[in-house]
């Protein structure tokens, strides 16, 4: 009925093929990723065929997700997100008390304000976060983005 790449009412225009991922890890979340959206597709819909496909995709889903070296990948790059999420939460509360004279600017607060003022990512975060050659605007929607599909994990 349907392959496992398109979805009917995509057109060639909108399927991307992923033939040669950069590693394994890669090669999975993708596979996760389609799996993800077929299921959120056939679980919308009303024939009982396509409530069929919808747990066979379900438990595609769960023999992926039960891989060892997956589980540790995830939870490692979680704790590397949390990291990150918090250490931006604190500098962004340490700058604006230093901008309003609660707390002294460091010479790392005072940097920070800066690449901020600019439109840069602040060089702490770049260490953080995955490699980005965006600007500060795009990485911060991006940001964004993945922290919304975190939260939905």
């Amino acid at each position: 009925m349907f392959d496992s790449h398109t979805l009917p009412e995509q057109t060639a225009a909108t399927v991307i093929d992923y033939e040669f991922p950069l590693n394994e890890r890669t090669r999975t979340l993708l596979r996760l990723e389609d799996l993800y959206d077929k299921l959120a597709y056939f679980v919308s819909r009303d024939h009982p065929l396509e409530h069929h496909t919808a747990l066979v995709t379900l438990f595609e889903i769960i023999e992926v997700a039960s891989r060892a070296d997956l589980k540790s990948d995830l939870l490692q790059e979680l704790e590397r997100w949390n990291r990150l999420v918090a250490y931006m939460a604190a500098s962004l509360v340490d700058v604006s008390r230093a901008l309003i004279g609660e707390i002294g600017m460091s010479e790392s607060l005072e940097e920070l304000g800066t690449a901020l003022f600019n439109g840069a990512i602040p060089a702490p975060w770049r260490t953080m976060a995955p490699a980005s050659e965006k600007p500060l605007g795009s990485w911060m929607a991006h940001f964004a983005d993945r922290h919304a599909q975190y939260v939905r994990w």
